[in-house]
């Protein structure tokens, strides 16, 4: 039943452009899940190939719409979030692109921590651009999920290699975050 949908979504023209809408939005709003749900199910219905070429550019512009939100409110927005939120987010920007590039290899929410970026002076928004583009590759393993959990479906058996297969690739998400966000611990307590 799932592997019908996907396939007769993947032959709608419309299918690319309304699962970048989904992951765009998911990277603006703070809805529980699209985000993650959006890339999982361009991978479920369009493949891999297809599925990361919608979902990564919807990211990246997602992610930047909302470090420009938070550019925009300035001074203002600084002073409505918690000063633990600020300071963070200027040591971040103390840190440079590679502690930027860190940060978007773990699985924070998106439209928060783009937000709360955009407030901090110090990032630049090219650099947060970059650093998301190249970061946000990371989503490849969740588009990889979505294509194994397809191939699942379609065969109506799950082999031992797609289970594996599978497993693998959650643990590699998870494994991801986990060393980005460790090394950003280090990184904050070697800082002077």
């Amino acid at each position: 039943m799932a592997h019908d949908v996907a396939t007769l979504v993947e032959g709608s023209p419309f299918a690319m452009p309304a699962l970048s809408l989904v992951v765009f939005i998911g990277a603006i709003c703070p809805v529980p899940g699209l985000f993650t749900s959006g890339v999982i199910a361009a991978g479920f219905t369009l493949g891999f190939w297809r599925g990361l070429l919608a979902v990564h550019p919807a990211a990246v512009l997602g992610a930047c719409t909302a470090f420009a939100a938070g550019r925009a409110l300035g001074e203002r927005g600084r002073a409505y979030i918690p000063s633990k939120v600020v300071a963070l987010c200027d040591a971040i920007g103390d840190g440079g692109f590679s502690t930027l590039l860190l940060l978007r290899l773990t699985p924070l929410v998106v439209c928060y921590s783009a937000a709360f970026l955009g407030l901090a002076p110090g990032i630049r928004a090219r650099d947060h651009a970059v650093a998301s583009a190249a970061g946000f590759l990371r989503l490849a393993i969740h588009v990889y999920i979505g294509t194994t959990l397809r191939h699942v479906a379609a065969d109506g058996t799950a082999t031992t290699e797609r289970w594996v297969s599978l497993g693998g690739a959650l643990l590699m998400a998870l494994s991801v975050g986990n060393v980005a966000r460790l090394m950003l611990q280090r990184s904050r307590k070697k800082a002077p």
